[in-house]
């Protein structure tokens, strides 16, 4: 039983006519599935929008991690140039211990700041590549969904699906006619091939699906 109705939009080939594989005769209409794949076009637009945006907002994330890391090892550098300074003047009696004791401990601390900004920037790609990856599977899914929408449109061209001659289809069955609805799985024609077989063209429930 089909779940919706179709309508003959327009008939291009008459029977008696011969037909390759590929010969569109006739064309269906379905607003709802011209609707339903321009919907799917702009959900897939917009979510690779949303992709490139998570893409330039996390590479921003991460230069101002880098920019930090950077300063802090910097920073370190010259604490730890500093506090072998001061101890060694302290060594020579040229500067207190207490203040070659603070060099030291400053030192120290920008050390074990530089190793937590290391870690962020680590922990950092791999959530970064994870925020990514969801994204990308979100794009990919709704650009299958377009696929498919985008196949189920191309189809309401009926084809002849075989090379032989276009004929009616049989009684007690009636030949449709432009403007006239037709439900999934009616017979449209027969193609007569040269070995005599004939293969009805139907429209198939996948592509009536979301027609009405």
């Amino acid at each position: 039983t089909a779940t919706t109705d179709g309508r003959v939009q327009r008939i291009l080939v008459k029977p008696g006519t011969p037909v390759k594989a590929d010969t569109v005769v006739m064309i269906m209409t379905s607003p709802e599935l011209d609707t339903a794949l321009l919907d799917a076009e702009f959900a897939l637009k917009a979510a690779e929008a949303d992709y490139k945006n998570l893409e330039v907002t996390l590479h921003k994330t991460l230069l101002d991690l880098r920019s930090v890391a950077a300063q802090t090892s910097a920073d370190y550098n010259t604490a730890k140039l500093e506090a072998d300074r001061d101890t060694a003047l302290a060594k020579e009696n040229l500067l207190a211990g207490t203040d070659a004791k603070i060099s030291q401990v400053k030192a120290e601390q920008l050390s074990a700041k530089y190793e937590i900004e290391k870690e962020r920037l680590s922990i950092n790609n791999d959530a970064e590549q994870a925020q990514l990856d969801s994204q990308k599977v979100k794009v990919e899914q709704l650009r299958g969904q377009y696929a498919l929408k985008k196949s189920q449109v191309d189809q309401l061209k009926v084809r002849a699906g075989f090379d032989g001659m276009l004929q009616s289809v049989p009684p007690p069955l009636m030949p449709v006619e432009e403007g006239q609805k037709v439900s999934a799985g009616t017979a449209l024609g027969k193609v007569a091939q040269p070995s005599h077989l004939k293969a009805e063209l139907k429209i198939a429930e996948t592509q009536i699906k979301d027609v009405a």
